[in-house]
């Protein structure tokens, strides 16, 4: 009975001791590189958008509030913070369904870049022009959006990588959070990744929608977003975007109102949006030194001198970030179920 107990104890322990070192590692620290707080209340496009009649479509699930990106030894993590995360009434297999999430970043590679969008209707300017997209939706279905529905990273050279093991999304509905984290090699220039530039667009899925996205409509309805304009739907560049990672409203609502239209020619030209940048914050600090200088008894002349000092600000905080991983239940389930059997076989044994 002894040597069993040790058999079933050794089965255990080499079991159980690499998860154990794998959820370690999926735990570690993680130090912020970029943050950058979004007004609340633009979840409004270009200024007058109005949500979907639905009711699924409760207020504030198109309120982008916060972007955060986080590297480790790793990983590279991209955290979309929004008013309210809603539910998932259609139980996609990522956990989350209304919000289509668009992060377009312009790296210090020396490699080509792409300033079109994935049905946005907006164009990018040439200075955030982008190397790689990272576009987070629900996960139907296996082909990367916007040809399925799957999350998907798209590069400047017309590659694609499908979400996996590798590049996963999910919600923090305690934060109304969406995430995506991205083994480092599927990046290019992570190096520099303090100087990347991002345009962040929240936009509403939509699995029957062109290119996976929410028509905008003149009047909201059930599934349609309201406020359009009327010309710029016709020629079709309305934009469909419903918040913008923007340091003001009126940045946003100026940029997602730049677009063109010309009615008699039945043509025009797509609003241009610009990013923000994650180079390191420089501030100026003005000194002013004065000096008294005293050249005889009764002559006394002051001097005062100005000088610049600028400072710059690239220390990293460090934060613990879980990588969750949805499998593990699973896994560990499957592991349970062996040592069980195990534990079976060996008891049966000795009966």
């Amino acid at each position: 009975m002894k040597e069993s107990k040790i058999i079933i104890y050794t089965i255990m322990l080499l079991i159980v001791l690499p998860l154990l070192n794998s959820v370690t590692a999926q735990s570690q620290g993680m130090a912020i590189i970029f943050d950058v707080v979004d007004p609340e209340g633009d979840d409004v496009g270009p200024g007058n958008y109005t949500y979907p009649t639905a009711d699924v479509f409760e207020p504030g699930v198109f309120d982008l509030t916060r972007f955060t990106v986080l590297i480790n030894d790793t990983h590279v993590m991209f955290k979309i913070y929004v008013r309210n995360l809603g539910d998932n009434p259609w139980n996609a297999p990522n956990g989350f369904c209304l919000q289509y999430i668009h992060i377009y970043v312009r790296t210090t590679a020396d490699l080509p870049t792409n300033s079109s969008t994935f049905g946005l209707d907006v164009a990018i300017d040439t200075n955030y022009a982008w190397h790689f997209a990272v576009l987070i939706a629900p996960g139907w279905e296996e082909n990367p959006v916007p040809v399925g529905q799957k999350s998907a990273i798209y590069y400047s050279n017309n590659n694609v990588t499908v979400q996996n093991s590798d590049f996963k999304t999910y919600p923090v509905p305690e934060e109304n959070a969406i995430v995506a984290v991205v083994k480092k090699e599927l990046l290019p220039d992570v190096n520099n990744i303090d100087s990347w530039k991002y345009v962040v667009a929240v936009t509403s899925f939509d699995g029957f929608g062109p290119e996976r996205i929410r028509p905008v409509g003149i009047d909201p309805g059930e599934w349609n977003i309201g406020g359009g304009d009327a010309a710029a739907i016709a020629v079709g560049v309305a934009p469909r975007i419903m918040d913008l990672l923007a340091p003001t409203p009126e940045e946003q609502y100026e940029m997602l109102s730049s677009y063109q239209v010309d009615l008699d020619s039945m043509t025009g030209s797509l609003a241009v949006v610009r990013g923000v940048s994650g180079a390191p914050e420089v501030s100026t600090i003005t000194v002013t030194e004065t000096y008294t200088k005293t050249e005889t008894e009764t002559k006394t002349e002051t001097l005062t001198t100005t000088k610049t000092i600028s400072e710059t600000h690239t220390e990293p905080v460090t934060i613990t970030e879980k990588l969750t991983d949805y499998t593990l239940t699973g896994t560990i389930g499957i592991i349970l179920l062996i040592i069980g059997l195990a534990v079976g076989m060996i008891i049966g044994r000795k009966k």
